[in-house]
């Protein structure tokens, strides 16, 4: 088949749409308390990680739970299973572990009964004959007599709850071990990263270890040459990030570094997990890591940042080429303490970053959006004023396009925090979901199997599409292409990929996903980017046909067993029906700021702006909290270009954002005022 990558269309496409910004600040659909309210239990529950599950539309979280035996605090391991809208908890499983000790208690040796520490840190999901978490995190099984540290425990959970393969990992040398990420390698197995202190004393360093499932169900340690591959990073730092990255994998973290405090870092090794290159993040104060993002070749980093002057921290956020070199960074925030905590793509091609925010002894959830091309805020809003404390420490872009976060919060200081869970949506948009299941097509090699969905919808407009493969049974995926076709559009899901194997199963196609399936092994489960990408459907009727079309190109060599396609869905985003649509591209052409001049700003500016039909017009400059300064404009205007003069008057120095809204479209400049 003959590719049509697009890469300049795609480009040019999204770096429109992330001038024309076509959504506000999304609002909150529904958020919950776990355990809900009435229901509290004993102990402070945390939320560390949240995916939506590959089998249905809810959410699997994993966290701890923090407790006390006489005295002394340690952790449960945390999983939970909840349904799309917050309100059914499927599951919900509280791990511990004792160990029979010897305790000195007033001159006596007695025995008794000894809770382990275990904290869960990040999963990835399993497909076997049922849907799994793999979770890592530490395990800690001598809480008072401390005989060993920690080690790095992994644990696969059914989606019962049920316990399917649990163990600890440790060497013989009394090092202090951490499991902080995972993710499947490139041969099959998972790849966890994190920290290890050598005979449980000095600097923490990269540890890295490669585990591969056996015919029993157990994972063994496959890291080559040894137990632990352990690299070091500045002078003492820590890996919470890992992704496989051309022939290896891209580590990174938060590292130590004298004259310049903490640093992000990224770390290239390569397949065997020896360091290629170090490349370090932030400024002479201190910068902590939070999360990174894949787009491409593309490396984005989110942290923090202290500011030296104010002793506050911002939000920070680096784009990277492919070998590390800079395109831009920046801090957001403004005045008051901002945390990042996760980032994310959105379906604009943009780039969203979910945290914390503080100030006097409060602290609020924050959502920050960010023109992935030039690094400027488009907006920032905050939630969860009602709160004593209020954080997000994971957040996700969900199968309606939507968002959902979840971390911790408490409505005093009294209170014990419980695991919070928020789903944001855009008000202006609605999902539409279609899915045809029992098919039971036989697919032919040399013979196209072509199944449709045909959609009848009352708007014009397509906004994104996610395509979902529930069940495609073949013994060697690598044989088939699959196509994806609605009017003249034909975009390539998958073309006989790299790693072939058995089956796709709950396998999700969409561009804000992070992975190429190239990367993964069969049963493809999960959230994969398609071969080229669904932005071609957009801003399109969506009504219609949709086909999709499998062809097996295998020759013959396997032996004959089931090829079928069971079930396929299709999820498109379009305008909702009480809101004012989304602009065709002849609109977005016709509309927008133009460049503010002069800028840098001292005493005034013109703001020249274009609209493509009459509307109510509001031209508006915010600071960077997003608070409103000044408002230029607020009338109905006919079609045509239009100018307002600002005077920025007694307006602090600083970077500030023009905002154009009309006719359902919003345009956003940056303005520097220099005095």
């Amino acid at each position: 088949m003959k590719k049509f990558l697009l890469p300049g269309l795609m480009s040019i496409s999204l770096l429109f749409l992330s001038t024309f910004i076509i959504a506000q600040a999304p609002t909150v659909t529904w958020d919950e308390f776990f355990p809900g309210t009435g229901k509290y239990e004993v102990g402070n529950y945390t939320a560390n990680e949240i995916k939506q599950s590959p089998v249905d539309p809810g959410y699997v979280l994993v966290g701890s739970r923090s407790m006390t035996w006489k005295g002394n605090g340690y952790n449960e391991v945390l999983v939970m299973r909840v349904d799309q809208e917050g309100g059914s908890v499927q599951m919900n499983n509280i791990f511990t572990g004792t160990t029979i000790d010897q305790l000195y208690v007033d001159g006596v040796w007695v025995t008794d009964t000894v809770p382990w520490t275990q904290v869960a840190n990040d999963m990835v999901f399993t497909y076997a004959e049922d849907n799994r978490y793999l979770i890592t995190g530490y395990r800690d099984t001598t809480l008072i007599s401390a005989d060993t540290p920690p080690g790095l425990f992994l644990m696969e959970v059914r989606d019962d709850g049920r316990v399917a393969f649990d163990t600890l990992y440790k060497n013989d040398n009394n090092d202090w071990i951490m499991g902080r990420c995972i993710q499947p390698d490139l041969d099959g197995g998972y790849i966890i990263a994190g920290s290890i202190r050598e005979d449980n004393s000095g600097p923490e360093k990269i540890m890295m270890i490669q585990l591969k499932k056996d015919e029993e169900g157990k994972y063994d340690n496959v890291t080559f040459p040894g137990y632990f591959r352990i690299n070091p990073v500045g002078e003492n730092g820590y890996a919470n990030w890992v992704r496989p990255f051309g022939d290896g994998y891209l580590v990174a973290g938060s590292a130590y570094r004298t004259n310049y405090k903490n640093d992000l870092f990224i770390q290239k090794v390569d397949d065997d997990m020896f360091e290629e290159w170090t490349l370090f993040y932030g400024d002479v104060d201190t910068d902590e890591f939070a999360d990174g993002l894949l787009s491409g070749d593309t490396i984005y980093l989110a942290g923090s940042s202290k500011d030296p002057d104010t002793f506050t921290y911002q939000i920070y956020v680096v784009k990277a080429e492919s070998d590390g070199t800079i395109i831009w960074e920046e801090t957001y925030g403004g005045s008051t303490t901002h945390f990042a905590q996760s980032i994310m793509r959105t379906g604009d091609g943009n780039l969203l970053v979910a945290g914390i925010t503080s100030v006097g002894g409060y602290s609020e959830m924050v959502l920050l959006k960010i023109d992935a091309a030039t690094g400027d805020s488009l907006w920032i809003q905050s939630y969860g004023s009602e709160f004593q404390s209020a954080g997000i420490r994971d957040a996700i872009r969900t199968a309606d396009f939507n968002y959902v976060s979840a971390g911790r919060a408490s409505y005093t200081a009294s209170q014990d925090p419980r695991v919070y869970v928020t789903k944001f949506d855009n008000p202006m948009t609605a999902d539409l979901f279609l899915a045809k299941e029992g098919l039971d097509l036989d697919i032919v090699q040399g013979t196209p199997t072509k199944d449709v969905i045909d959609v009848s919808a009352d708007k014009i407009n397509l906004f994104g599409v996610v395509v979902k493969i529930d069940s495609l049974l073949h013994p060697s995926v690598g044989d088939l292409e699959i196509t994806l076709e609605h009017g003249a559009t034909t975009v390539s899901l998958v073309d006989q990929c790299s790693n072939s194997g058995e089956n796709f199963i709950h396998t999700s196609f969409a561009d804000a996903a992070e992975l190429s399936i190239n990367l993964r092994f069969a049963p493809y489960t999960g959230w994969f980017l398609p071969e080229e990408p669904l932005f071609p459907f957009l801003f399109h009727d969506p009504s219609g046909e949709w086909t999709l079309t499998i062809t097996d190109h295998g020759t013959g060599g396997v032996k004959a067993t089931t090829r079928v396609l069971k079930g396929w869905s299709l999820n498109l985003l379009t305008e909702s029906s009480g809101g004012v649509g989304i602009p065709t591209m002849e609109s977005l052409a016709n509309f927008g700021l133009e460049p503010i001049r002069p800028n840098p700003v001292n005493q005034e500016a013109l703001i020249s702006f274009q609209i493509p039909k009459p509307a109510a017009v509001n031209l508006k400059i915010y600071n960077q909290l997003g608070q409103e300064v000044a408002s230029l404009a607020h009338e109905d205007l006919p079609e045509g270009v239009h100018s307002r003069i600002w005077n920025p008057g007694s307006l602090a120095p600083g970077t500030y954002f023009i905002h154009l809204e009309a006719g359902g479209m919003i345009s956003v400049r940056k303005a520097m005022i220099v005095k």
